[in-house]
């Protein structure tokens, strides 16, 4: 049998189970709320962020882009400036001006393209070769190797890519 103790206590810790449940059951709803909330915040500034360093990049590669294209453009008019009377009897005027056309439209059209994959793409890389390394820092050793053979074939291709420029230029 119980007595009036064992009975004020059992009804207590019913009170505070009951009330603890209420706690917990609002806490949750309070929490989950907040964490809604705190989430959205959190994505809202990763947003922003990346629109701010978006238009960033974007300001900067087109301030790039004009300066290369001023420099070709500077470069090229001082070359011609100081060629030879020579080279305007042998190169009619057209020509010249085609050529201008023709290098600083190439510039303009492929810089930003390019200069955008180049920095994705050496970035990745970086990413993929740091994990790759803690990983396993054995294959640092073939990297290094596939990194050198990657040089020198560039090194060939550039020298062959400029001598079939330069035989296009010609045939035009």
């Amino acid at each position: 049998m119980l007595n009036g103790t064992d009975a004020a206590v059992g009804e207590t810790t019913t009170v505070l189970n009951r009330t603890e449940n209420r706690t917990s059951a609002w806490t949750d709803w309070w929490s989950s709320l907040d964490t809604v909330t705190y989430n959205v915040l959190v994505y809202a500034i990763i947003i922003g962020g990346l629109l701010l360093s978006s238009m960033a990049r974007t300001v900067a590669f087109f301030v790039m882009c004009m300066r290369a294209s001023v420099n070709l453009h500077n470069r090229m008019f001082n070359c011609i400036i100081r060629a030879p009377i020579r080279f305007f009897d042998i190169n009619p005027i057209g020509r010249i001006q085609n050529r201008f056309a023709k290098d600083l439209g190439t510039i303009d059209d492929l810089l930003p393209p390019t200069g955008l994959d180049i920095t994705f793409i050496f970035l990745n890389l970086v990413g993929v070769l740091v994990v790759v390394a803690v990983i396993s820092p054995w294959i640092i050793i073939p990297t290094l190797i596939l990194f050198v053979l990657f040089f020198y074939l560039r090194r060939f291709y550039m020298r062959t890519a400029r001598d079939v420029k330069r035989l296009e230029g010609v045939s035009e």
